[in-house]
């Protein structure tokens, strides 16, 4: 197995180290700037795709906004003048189905 910095002098030099550093430092400028476009892009990709779906849905949004205005009001005259009265039961109902050839099997007369 080789050991790539030998203990007896084949050190990197000062200059090896600062052209270490100025790679370093071209590369991470590299990678933000890619990485600023790259977000750019998303943003107007993401943009032109919100713009075109809220084009293709203005129809529909406009039928929404005429049928909302067309719907009557709770406080109309539907309403107006009845007076509920009696009690209010709240609460929940089950119904049970029973197949038809066990309804009078049951009873002993």
């Amino acid at each position: 197995m080789q050991v790539l910095f030998p203990p007896s002098g084949n050190r990197p030099g000062p200059f090896r180290k600062v052209l270490l550093v100025l790679f370093t430092l071209v590369f991470s400028a590299l990678i933000l700037t890619f990485s600023a476009v790259f977000f750019v892009v998303a943003l107007v990709v993401g943009a032109l795709l919100w713009g075109g779906f809220w084009w293709k849905t203005r129809a529909l949004r406009k039928q929404l906004r005429e049928f909302a205005a067309q719907m009557p009001n709770p406080d109309s005259a539907v309403f107006r003048g009845e007076v509920f009265t009696g009690e209010i039961i709240e609460g929940e109902a089950v119904q049970v189905h029973e197949p038809r050839s066990r309804v009078g099997r049951d009873d002993p007369s």
